[in-house]
């Protein structure tokens, strides 16, 4: 059976194992585990130490035993966990050796992929209330070459909804025997929102733990975890809400920042960093663009990226949206249209139905493609309004007074200065008057940079990760993301390497402060105290 990738200096590896041998899980199974879902994440140690520190330190105080969750065993990740006390529970041999989900598995497979057989009837599949369909439609079109499922009567679709619905029910199986009691995962979307969706039903806290930070994940009344847009989005409303007056110039600060490429992720860096900024009427005169008309830029998505980010949308996906909306404008010439497509497409899978074909088959007189060496920067320069599902431009061109057209829930959606469609055919409606559209007034620009300031900069101190060691952890991953930003999702390359030197300095930390009094162990005893079992008992160094 293949194992797990993992790469590693067996000799730095060793010098992690020796150091937090010393603080091993002391718990017990009586009363339950504590999962680590890494079934998503690459063995990156800046990704998988934290989650494994912060269990720590939640064990402690519910005194339940860890299990960690992979695709495939390692040995040498395995003799890691052991070391700290854990168990390694590994999905593909646990789904083989139920042959009963197998035969459960095959039945709905040939309902939802040659019975049903679309996508939309793929993404609206629930088992058991919670909503396994959306979470095999993403996770499809995340690790395959399709960016949408018009039908799912195909070989791709086919192996990938057997195989996880396999898994899915087999775990269901696992956990009724295993009981959990919190579930560490890493995302929200793909087959780990299912997952999630597990974890949740059965009575589990289900917590996301990144290096940067760690909150409670939350579920709506369907099972479906609430995505960061939708979640941001009630942030703002609460703070907003609270009628304070925040300092509104660190707005622009942060945009003479974000511009230069040296703030926001890592990912949306690569928008700006090194790239030219060009002024309106540079682009005009570069693109042939009609400059008696108004300039409206569509913003593309990655096709292949979590396609419910931005909540159950009335389009099949993100190909789908922009699909339709080439189709729309190529009739509507008084306007120049400028497709802009996403900057970090290359760090995911457009191979057989990329943007660039997309634009061929359905480009007009008065369309144009942007080229990927032009800076966001510009958009605001060049755009007299922006289309977009709910991307982070519609709320950066906003405070610069350029209106959006919007069809998800992202952070800045519903405080009167964005445009929003209820289905298809007001969409559509809004595009063909689209020239008619001013620019946002004086009150919603202000609006909009207060909306911008608690969706985008506003720290939240409950959810960071403020110490000295998550500080080193993310000064690293920084340098890793640099070096690597858009072949991270595809490929290992330089996985070695930095996993080498970030053990090693990690190493270095714990063996010099220990992990007892780092924010990741304390943060996981501070999560425990809300789901201990034990009854006043308490494990470890508390007794």
């Amino acid at each position: 059976m293949r194992q797990e990738v993992f790469q590693i200096d067996e000799k730095k590896l060793e010098g992690l194992i020796q150091c937090v041998s010393k603080f091993p899980s002391k718990g017990s199974s009586d009363n339950g585990y504590i999962y680590i879902n890494l079934s998503m994440v690459r063995l990156q140690t800046v990704w998988y130490l934290p989650k494994l520190i912060y269990a720590l330190g939640m064990s402690n105080v519910t005194c339940n035993k860890i299990k960690v969750i992979m695709w495939r065993r390692n040995k040498l990740f395995e003799k890691l966990i052991s070391s700290m006390g854990m168990e390694q529970l590994c999905l593909e041999e646990m789904t083989r050796k139920n042959i009963f989900s197998a035969v459960i598995a095959f039945i709905y497979t040939v309902q939802l992929c040659v019975i049903k057989g679309t996508g939309r009837d793929l993404q609206k599949f629930r088992k058991d209330s919670i909503p396994i369909g959306m979470a095999l439609y993403e996770d499809i079109i995340r690790t395959s070459k399709l960016s949408t499922i018009k039908s799912t009567r195909n070989i791709t679709c086919i192996k990938k909804v057997f195989h996880l619905l396999w898994m899915i029910f087999s775990l269901d199986k696992y956990l009724n025997k295993n009981t959990p009691k919190c579930a560490i995962i890493d995302d929200l979307a793909y087959h780990e929102a299912a997952v999630a969706a597990l974890f949740y039903k059965k009575g589990a806290k289900v917590v996301n733990v990144s290096p940067a930070s760690e909150e409670l994940i939350d579920f709506d009344e369907k099972f479906r975890t609430i995505r960061r847009g939708e979640k941001a989005n009630q942030k703002v409303r609460t703070m907003i809400n609270l009628g304070m007056a925040p300092d509104l110039s660190e707005v622009d600060n942060y945009f003479e920042r974000l511009f230069q490429g040296d703030a926001g992720k890592i990912l949306d860096r690569g928008a700006f960093k090194g790239k030219k900024a060009y002024k309106r009427e540079e682009i005009i005169e570069l693109y042939k663009l009609d400059p008696q008309k108004k300039v409206v830029v569509i913003m593309a998505h990655t096709f292949s990226d979590a396609v419910f980010n931005y909540g159950v949308l009335y389009f099949r996906d993100y190909y789908d949206w922009l699909e339709y909306t080439l189709k729309t404008v190529r009739a509507i010439k008084n306007v120049n249209w400028v497709l802009k497509p996403h900057p970090t497409r290359k760090a995911y899978h457009e191979d057989s139905d990329s943007i660039e074909k997309m634009y061929e088959k359905y480009k007009a007189e008065n369309t144009r493609f942007l080229d990927d060496s032009i800076s966001m920067e510009s958009i605001k320069e060049l755009a007299d309004v922006i289309v977009t599902i709910g991307g982070n431009a519609g709320g950066e061109v906003a405070c610069f007074g350029v209106p959006s057209i919007i069809v998800g829930t992202p952070y800045y959606k519903g405080f009167g200065y964005t445009i929003e469609p209820k289905n298809k055919q007001q969409y559509e409606e809004v595009l063909r008057k689209i020239d008619c559209i001013k620019p946002l007034t004086k009150k919603q620009i202000h609006t909009a940079k207060l909306v911008y300031y608690y969706g985008k900069i506003y720290d939240d101190a409950e959810l960071s990760f403020r110490d000295g060691f998550a500080k080193l952890l993310n000064e690293l991953y920084k340098k890793m993301l640099d070096a690597i930003v858009l072949e991270y999702f595809e490929n290992d390359n330089m996985t070695k390497k930095y996993n080498d030197i970030i053990t090693e300095k990690a190493t270095e930390y714990i063996n010099r402060n220990g992990i007892i009094n780092c924010e990741y162990y304390m943060r996981g005893k501070k999560r425990g105290v809300e789901i201990k079992t034990c009854s006043n008992v308490l494990c470890g160094d508390n007794k």
